[in-house]
């Protein structure tokens, strides 16, 4: 959830500009579960590992629109964000032999505060007109769009393991209709 205050500029007749700043807040639920038979002794090894991130803090970032036509327009925009939140890891490891009792092997969890980055990202082709005595504006958008939450991966890990801390991406072609007044 973001809450943004900018302004609209233009420098030049072909180029807007809007500068703006605000707050972001996020809540993200992440659950991985693995099951996997053995072959020697048709017992299921399980794996869950479950985390939870909440978090608020600042955010700024530029939005561009290069006109080409008096309606139509590319743009880029780019955002980034500071969050200051906690984790909530829980990491459960498991073994069903054929008797069907499960036994527990790992069973742990930690809840970390954090600092955690965010860059969000994204640019395509844009229409738009006003109309009604320029009282009414009219927008529609396609373009791609990406976040990118750096260090986001804090499954917990067993010290055999190796290291799987990385960045979670989301990322897609997005279509947004706008109408002002």
């Amino acid at each position: 959830m973001n809450f943004e205050i900018g302004r609209n500029s233009y420098l030049s007749q072909y180029l807007k500009l809007r500068l703006f700043a605000g707050a972001q807040a996020a809540w993200i639920y992440q659950d991985y579960d693995v099951r996997q038979v053995l072959a020697a002794d048709d017992s299921i090894d399980r794996l869950r590992l479950n985390q939870d991130f909440w978090g608020a803090g600042i955010r700024a970032g530029l939005n561009t629109a290069w006109q080409f036509t008096q309606n139509w327009s590319v743009y880029a925009d780019l955002a980034l964000a500071i969050l200051y939140g906690e984790f909530d890891l829980d990491r459960r490891d498991s073994n069903q032999p054929q008797n069907g009792v499960e036994t527990t092997n790992i069973h742990t969890g930690v809840d970390p505060m954090t600092f955690e980055p965010t860059i969000n990202i994204g640019a395509g082709l844009r229409w738009e007109t006003w109309f009604g005595s320029n009282n009414y504006h009219i927008l529609f958008q396609l373009g791609w769009e990406e976040q990118i939450w750096i260090l986001q991966n804090e499954f917990i890990k067993v010290p055999t393991e190796t290291d799987h801390i990385g960045d979670l991406v989301l990322q897609g072609l997005t279509l947004k209709g706008r109408f002002d007044f």
